[in-house]
């Protein structure tokens, strides 16, 4: 079977958000949250000091352009509320406990630790936001990462990447780590605007060869026939891979 792969287009990266404004002191922050909430994008933490996502064509784009949309918004926190969202496959209630994800930009300077009281202000009803769709160009995207051959377990995967280091080191430079931190059930993800494009990158790759590899096997999430995944930008906390959509 040749290799079609998932190919992407500009409607591909948009999606609709809601805009919330909030004071907290003498401060103003906007919230911007996918309106309806991403159902294809799930985030585990593992053993405490590993975790997990999976993604699906669809919302793994829509996810990608919402890193974009924090590499341009570096006034805002970006919340994507996946602690609601469907249990992703092979989820492991015994090892892995669901999270919320905010994007937030370095420049903003937001302590996790207020998190708390700005998302119990955000989800006020008083607070109803306003309602916009947003696209962020193709063109904030970094050049395609390498080609990912269909029909390879994890371990050989992780020896072509390694490989392709070795041998193409210039294409694998990668801008400043991204930082982790935790607090109330989220996970904070605080980066640069090149972090953040450098992210969207691998998600979108993700979701071009993913398709393709889901059609050479059964799916098995972990680890299959046509196992994809990557870390995400310049943040390797997180193994992150494709899944067939798995909530209607």
């Amino acid at each position: 079977m040749g290799q079609v792969k998932a190919a992407l287009v500009q409607e591909d990266l948009r999606v609709r958000v809601v805009r919330r404004r909030v004071r907290t002191g003498s401060r103003e922050l906007t919230i911007v949250r996918p309106e309806p909430p991403l159902r294809c994008v799930a985030l585990y933490r593992q053993n405490d000091d590993e975790w997990r996502m999976s993604v699906d064509r669809p919302d793994g784009r829509r996810l990608a352009a919402l890193f974009l949309l924090a590499a341009r918004s570096s006034h805002s926190l970006i919340h994507l509320p996946t602690r609601s969202a469907a249990l992703a496959p092979a989820f492991d209630d015994e090892h892995e406990v669901p999270f919320d994800l905010v994007l937030a930009p370095r420049a903003l300077q937001f302590r996790p630790g207020h998190w708390k009281r700005v998302r119990q202000l955000a989800s006020s009803r008083a607070n109803s936001g306003s309602v916009t769709s947003v696209s962020p160009p193709l063109a904030d995207l970094p050049e395609p990462g390498p080609e990912m051959p269909l029909g390879l377990w994890p371990y050989q995967y992780r020896e072509l990447m390694a490989r392709q280091q070795r041998e193409q080191p210039s294409n694998w430079q990668r801008p400043p780590r991204i930082q982790d931190q935790i607090q109330a059930e989220t996970l904070f993800l605080t980066g640069d605007p090149m972090d953040y494009r450098a992210a969207a990158r691998d998600l979108v790759d993700l979701t071009v060869y993913g398709p393709p590899h889901a059609q050479v096997g059964h799916f098995i999430p972990g680890g299959c026939y046509y196992h994809i995944c990557r870390d995400l930008g310049p943040w390797d906390g997180a193994h992150v891979e494709y899944a067939p959509s798995w909530a209607h």
